[in-house]
């Protein structure tokens, strides 16, 4: 299901969609939406934009938990049980009811995860600048081999 989806940003994974010249396309199925076409979706008509998310919504509705199942992330299981309990809204005490477990614990992995996510994005930062350089970057890269005259 997830066999392209590291070839996208960020934002577009953590949205469920991605959006080209063409169009928009769900990256949990890799169906198309042309920007050109309007779609009939329970007897409402949707531009391509619109389409694609209601698509997802429908099709998809369990897309983050999906994305906890079957990304990389290096998340426990009582992590990914805490995070989906976030994702619904339910405050600290009222997961540590649906949990077991004291509320302390709760902020405590809050933290934890805030935590990982702050890791994630630097590395990120780094990776990207290592692996896709900018090419608007001001310095020239010179070569150890490189002579003067």
């Amino acid at each position: 299901m997830f066999e392209k989806i590291y070839d996208y940003s960020v934002n577009e994974i953590k949205r469920g969609y991605a959006e080209d010249e063409e169009g928009f396309v769900c990256l949990c199925c890799q169906q198309r939406f042309s920007k050109d076409e309007i779609y009939l979706l329970d007897n409402h008509f949707y531009k391509a934009n619109k389409a694609v998310i209601v698509h997802l919504k429908q099709a998809h509705s369990d897309y983050f938990d999906l994305l906890l199942e079957h990304m990389s992330h290096g998340c426990t299981e009582r992590q990914i049980e805490i995070l989906k309990a976030m994702k619904q809204g339910y405050k600290d005490n009222e997961i540590a009811r649906l949990t077991g477990v004291a509320a302390a614990t709760i902020r405590h992995q809050r933290f934890i995860l805030k935590e990982k996510a702050r890791q994630a994005k630097s590395y990120l930062a780094v990776a990207e600048s290592v692996f896709e350089p900018d090419e608007n970057d001001p310095y020239v890269k010179i070569h150890e081999g490189a002579r003067i005259g």
